[in-house]
């Protein structure tokens, strides 16, 4: 089961359109608002989809939610490659949203029984997955074009879905949930998180940090590379480097056993925003790349010591739906940052990259929120 998400994970992180993504928004006469846009509706979708999947996830199967996610990617991947007006790249993106709502969590969920170094090899496994197609992407973009690599990206969503088509059903949670609580699913899971409010703060600090970390690296950063000079083998090769730093995640396991966790984890959020915060103080693109692979590898150490704290502290029958409700502080944190984003480099590129990266080092001081809270009274035991 494991060894199969790991398979899935490498090929839904084969982000061949990464190197290419705001050009390709950009060559359609998209403004960045409007590229940004696509990230809102995204988040949007998730918002008012996660919750209901993530109780449906519980109850009728994690494996289940993960398939039929994958089937939606493989829709989005369809739409995108015919897309070519603002409307039927909305239609992809929300089918898309759709899908990471279906599978957010139960990934998690499953992954959960591995501990942290599963959650490591999971991040890892995506850093490879998205280097080594981003180098690949590079020679494609400048043997054949653009469109290529959209269709690349298609066949990367058919290959993930075929990647656990096969996985047998696994055992709905929802009868352990019955047997111990009179409120299973979300009402369940909302006590639970409202009762250790550490989950909610981490959960918060989270976004800020990768959501806004990721904007620079896939959308902002591109056409700062573009002007310097960097193009087609170039540029892939740029993108593979910040990849490649994501293999620091599978440090995470020591440096948690070496570290306290909130100290790893502030210290990685207050680095990783320095140095989105002096990205526009630099022209080389050598430069360029370092400080962002910097980023990123300082983020890829956050995420598996996060995902294994916060699923932990979890009780099994309503994990998912637990992690799907801390999903919607998140999502409104990417709203509000990718609109922000969006709107301030269209008027000034350096400036929204300086501010995300305050905004990263500032959401540091959610991760001293202490882990206290126990599950109330009645409720689902882990």
């Amino acid at each position: 089961m494991l060894i199969r998400l790991l398979i899935m994970r490498f090929f839904q992180s084969a982000n061949v359109l990464g190197v290419i993504l705001t050009l390709y928004y950009r060559a359609h006469g998209l403004n960045y608002t409007q590229i940004l846009s696509f990230e809102i509706i995204l988040s949007l979708t998730m918002a008012a989809a996660t919750v209901p999947l993530g109780v449906w996830a519980d109850r009728h199967g994690r494996v289940r939610a993960l398939k039929c996610g994958s089937a939606l990617f493989m829709v989005a991947a369809g739409v995108f490659l015919w897309a070519h007006a603002y409307w039927q790249f909305v239609l992809s993106d929300a089918l898309y949203g759709l899908g990471l709502a279906w599978q957010s969590g139960a990934d998690t969920a499953l992954l959960s029984a591995g501990g942290t170094s599963w959650f490591s090899r999971y991040e890892a496994v995506g850093a490879l997955a998205g280097g080594a197609s981003s180098l690949l992407a590079g020679w494609v973009l400048q043997a054949h074009g653009m469109h290529a690599l959209v269709v690349l990206n298609a066949a990367a969503a058919g290959l993930a879905s075929l990647s656990i088509a096969t996985l047998p059903h696994d055992r709905p949670q929802r009868a352990a949930a019955r047997a111990d609580s009179p409120l299973p699913g979300a009402r369940d899971a909302w006590r639970h998180i409202a009762a250790a409010p550490w989950l909610l703060a981490w959960a918060t600090a989270a976004a800020v940090g990768f959501r806004l970390v990721g904007i620079n690296l896939m959308f902002l950063d591109l056409p700062l590379w573009v002007s310097a000079g960097w193009h087609g083998v170039w540029l892939g090769v740029g993108v593979t480097i910040l990849y490649a730093a994501g293999w620091a995640s599978l440090l995470a396991p020591r440096v948690q056993a070496r570290l306290d966790p909130r100290l790893l984890l502030t210290l990685s959020q207050v680095l990783a925003g320095s140095l989105v915060l002096v990205l526009p103080t630099l022209s080389s693109p050598w430069a360029l790349t370092g400080f962002m692979a910097g980023a990123l590898m300082l983020q890829s150490l956050q995420g598996p010591v996060t995902h294994s704290l916060m699923a932990q502290a979890l009780p099994d029958p309503i994990r998912v739906s637990a992690l799907s409700i801390l999903d919607l502080p998140s999502l409104a944190v990417t709203v509000a940052g990718e609109l922000g984003v969006g709107m301030l480099a269209d008027h000034s590129l350096p400036l929204a990259l300086s501010a995300s990266g305050a905004a990263v080092m500032a959401a540091a001081v959610l991760w001293w929120i202490p882990r206290r809270g126990s599950a109330p009274q009645g409720s689902a035991a882990g």
